[in-house]
């Protein structure tokens, strides 16, 4: 019996998956174009699974649409959580376990409406009933959701997991053709300071579409318990222990370097990964080993991402110890915003000050 190599052994089944995801694209480029609401919706997604920064994306979006004055809200499914339907998402009492962590995430960094529910036109139905002031509604990982008719598609693209290079489920790590690339009205290509140029250059030249690079930058080094900061400037090669569990574990270390740290371990777990009490443990211990033997001049932290933070939060066994705990917080800078994007936040502009005339 001749053996196929791992990969190979899938080519049936992706190709059954890529007639599937055809036939669902026809329908929706042609017979049904998702279902309209009465404001701007924006959809922040991928062609891959796996981290491309769709969290700092819509963040950044947030950002950008309040410095316009745009009553903005943000909905997700929530992925991970244990709960069903429609939940408004609470900072102060929910749990990523009840929410999900990007939405968690999302909730306590802004003062804005967010709310996780599994069939989206059912949760921006309950959004607008709740808050009829709605402007613009922001769809974390709907690049592939379309029964909502969305103004803005952005897709996010990790150039260090080139679409170009892959393949569809479950030979590869694509949810769709790379050709579906062309639905997008923004592609950007996140992390892009963290990747090699020439393959940066390289991706940006198969694309025709509005583009832009996204840096990922470093903003702040928070305390998990007391929310204090190391300020980036003071750092110098101080040791730390890097634990993440984020689509990308690779680049959070480079990030962590590139803020002047010096990663003397690191614990990698997988995307949405919640750490369990008795793996905080061993990472203390070790870390705990490090300052008895004196193996470093300063003593070593331990970082984790914004995200495991937020996992972590309120959960029994996440409390202070002798070694100190931070999470790397960090955002987007975006080069070279096209101006179709410009004339997108221009129309709240116009509304608003219309509005303010009827007044």
């Amino acid at each position: 019996m001749i053996k196929l190599p791992p990969k190979l052994k899938y080519i049936p089944l992706e190709y059954l998956f890529r007639t599937g995801v055809f036939f669902r694209n026809l329908w929706y480029n042609y017979f049904s174009k998702g279902y309209r609401f009465p404001i701007k919706i924006i959809s922040v997604g991928n062609l891959s699974v796996g981290g491309t920064g769709k969290t700092p994306m819509a963040e950044w979006l947030i950002r950008f649409a309040q410095k316009k004055n745009i009553q903005t809200a943000y909905l997700s499914r929530g992925y991970g959580r244990k709960t069903k339907g429609f939940l408004l998402v609470n900072p102060l009492s929910h749990t990523s376990n009840e929410v999900g962590d990007e939405a968690l995430q999302v909730a306590s960094n802004f003062d804005i409406p967010v709310a996780v529910c599994e069939n989206r036109v059912l949760g921006t139905k309950q959004l607008l009933s709740i808050y009829p002031d709605i402007q613009l509604l922001i769809l974390d990982d709907a690049f592939q959701h379309r029964k909502i008719y969305r103004d803005l598609d952005i897709l996010m693209i990790d150039p260090t997991n080139s679409p170009f290079h892959d393949f569809v489920l479950p030979r590869g790590r694509l949810r769709e053709p790379v050709s579906s690339l062309k639905r997008a009205h923004w592609v950007v290509i996140s992390k892009s300071n963290l990747a090699s140029q020439n393959e940066v250059k390289k991706l940006l030249s198969k694309i025709s579409i509005p583009k832009s690079k996204a840096k990922l930058i470093s903003y702040a080094l928070k305390n998990c318990f007391d929310e204090t900061e190391i300020p980036l400037n003071s750092i110098s090669r101080n040791p730390c222990f890097a634990v993440s569990g984020i689509g990308n574990n690779k680049l959070f270390i480079q990030q962590l370097f590139a803020t002047h740290l010096n990663v003397i371990e690191a614990k990698s777990f997988k995307d949405h990964y919640v750490i369990k009490e008795n793996e905080l443990k061993k990472i203390v211990k070790k870390c705990k080993n490090f300052v008895r033997n004196q193996v470093f001049e300063i003593p070593p932290i331990i970082v984790m991402t914004e995200k495991d933070y937020y996992r972590l939060k309120n959960l029994p066994y996440f409390v202070p110890s002798e070694i100190d705990m931070y999470y790397l917080k960090v955002g987007f800078e975006i080069e070279n915003i096209p101006s179709s994007i410009d004339n997108f936040f221009m129309q709240f502009q116009t509304s608003n000050s219309d509005s303010n005339n009827l007044a």
